[in-house]
């Protein structure tokens, strides 16, 4: 992989990486993340409510890494 194909996306719009990690990395018309919280990107605190909460705000930030990374993001 060279680092010409390799792209490291990143927005404040969403809680950022805990650690020496890349909130979301492009190569060609793939991308990829891992280990997302359910964080919110300013307190850095869970939302209140169940995990359905969790689950929103998780499909929410990585909206934010596609778009980011200029793929459609279609609801």
């Amino acid at each position: 992989m060279t680092q010409q194909e390799r792209k490291t996306i990143a927005t404040q719009q969403a809680p950022g990486a805990i650690g020496p990690y890349s909130q979301a990395v492009q190569y060609g018309n793939l991308l990829f993340t891992s280990g997302q919280l359910g964080m919110d990107a300013w307190g850095a605190c869970f939302p209140p409510g169940e995990k359905e909460a969790a689950t929103c705000k998780i499909i929410m930030s990585s909206c934010l890494y596609w778009s980011r990374a200029c793929f459609l993001v279609i609801f």
